[in-house]
């Protein structure tokens, strides 16, 4: 019997990738096929990110375009946007769409098997692993906590357990997201409890943990030594601070302060005398002053903050922030995130050249020949550069190099050779 050919176009954060990987792990693969061409699809999905309006946007336009140049095949609109607005109004408006799914719960016929991932949809040697859906948090500029409602933690032992078959079939790396992850086990235990779930990944066998969006709330010295101790999670902390400015992150609800922002780093240092730090920042933020964009310079700097994400702020009718005034203009938004990113690049650029002559694990992701691209644990996928190698090795390796010069958002060396030891 022929089996029909899907496939999944991904939009947005890597919490889209992980649920993307769940429908892999549900499909029925009696009956279906995974394919990585619209081209050969006869069912083309696309997960959706509804994030902020440019993201809904991007959602719609790419939607639309594969449909229009691929008729015959049968288009699913999936993901946040039809969660959303909701399923009765996507449908209205867009009727070419075959079928409209909130979040990602498929109709049924696709996942009729539970099983074991399947290695063919695997492309790289790393995984992102969801710890958790929805959140507590209610930043006045963020619309998530609206549609995919309060924290919902998974179980570590469920985690555990994914993360485990995961290194069964090859992969190293597994990077553990969620939309506020300091914050699990809340609703488990009645407490943020990332400590216990760290403490449970001791019984995982992959080289590399890494965990993305911990806000400095959630930055104790207790979790500090709980991460230390597992010894796979990386000493990489990803701290979405947004602003350095009192006043509006007070106006974005963000639940700290400049000092807490900055005693959470000194607590990070001390613990972990190696570390690399990444952030992101929010620029023109409604009532936002040149004061407060110099305020978010100078904690960058004096928070030695090695990589930066930088976007500009959107008013999203839906979001509270929506009712605040003054508005920054978009044009001064656009300076202010060049000068943002300005810093940031420099920042990064001092990370990089501390890094030359120095020894490090790196993760080969591809290679071709004598020549290899992966990443040191200092850099996470796709957001923080790559490591640029020679020497023959195979993707999926661990292997020690020697960062020898940098150019910008990379890193270029060589695998360490062991030498021969010589009796003359």
């Amino acid at each position: 019997m022929k089996r029909t050919k899907i496939y999944v176009e991904t939009l947005g954060c890597p919490k889209n990738l992980v649920r993307t990987q769940d429908f892999y792990r549900q499909l029925d693969y009696s009956n279906y096929e995974v394919v990585y061409s619209p081209e050969e699809a006869d069912v083309i999905v696309v997960n959706t990110c509804g994030f902020i309006a440019d993201a809904v946007e991007e959602s719609l336009t790419v939607a639309l375009q594969l449909k229009e140049e691929y008729p015959d095949s049968v288009l699913v609109f999936a993901g946040c946007v039809p969660l959303r607005f909701g399923t009765e109004l996507v449908q209205s408006e867009l009727p070419e769409f075959d079928y409209v799914v909130p979040g990602f719960n498929m109709p049924s016929a696709f996942s009729e098997y539970q099983g074991p991932l399947q290695t063919s949809v695997l492309t790289y040697p790393y995984a992102y692993v969801s710890i958790a859906e929805g959140c507590n948090g209610r930043c006045s500029y963020c619309t998530i906590p609206k549609f995919w409602g309060s924290l919902k933690s998974r179980p570590a032992v469920e985690i555990v357990d994914e993360i485990n078959e995961l290194y069964e079939i090859g992969i190293r790396e597994v990077i553990l997201v969620s939309q506020d992850t300091g914050a699990w086990g809340t609703d488990l235990y009645g407490r943020p409890s990332l400590e216990l779930l760290l403490r449970a990944l001791r019984d995982t066998q992959i080289p590399w943990i890494r965990l993305m969006y911990v806000n400095p709330t959630f930055i104790t010295e207790k979790l500090l030594l709980a991460w230390k101790d597992t010894g796979r999670v990386l000493p990489y902390f990803d701290i979405p601070v947004q602003s350095g400015s009192d006043k509006v992150l007070r106006q974005m609800r963000r639940g700290y302060d400049r000092n807490q922002i900055l005693q959470a780093l000194k607590l990070i240092d001390g613990v972990f005398a190696e570390n690399t730090k990444r952030t992101s920042i929010m620029v023109g933020f409604p009532g936002e002053t040149e004061d407060d964009v110099q305020a978010t310079l100078d904690l960058l700097i004096q928070g030695e903050f090695h990589h930066v994400g930088v976007f500009g702020y959107c008013d999203e009718e839906e979001a509270d922030s929506h009712k605040l005034v003054p508005k920054v203009d978009p044009e001064i938004i656009n300076t202010r995130k060049t000068a943002t990113e300005a810093v940031a690049l420099e920042l990064h650029r001092l990370w990089e050249e501390k890094c030359v002559g120095k020894t490090y694990q790196c993760l080969v992701e591809a290679s071709s020949g004598s020549e290899f691209i992966g990443r040191i644990w200092g850099q996470a996928p796709e957001i923080d550069g790559m490591f640029l190698g020679k020497g023959e090795v195979e993707p999926g390796e661990m292997v020690e190099i020697v960062v020898e010069k940098t150019k910008p958002g990379q890193l270029i060396g060589r695998k360490k050779v062991q030498k021969a030891t010589s009796n003359t």
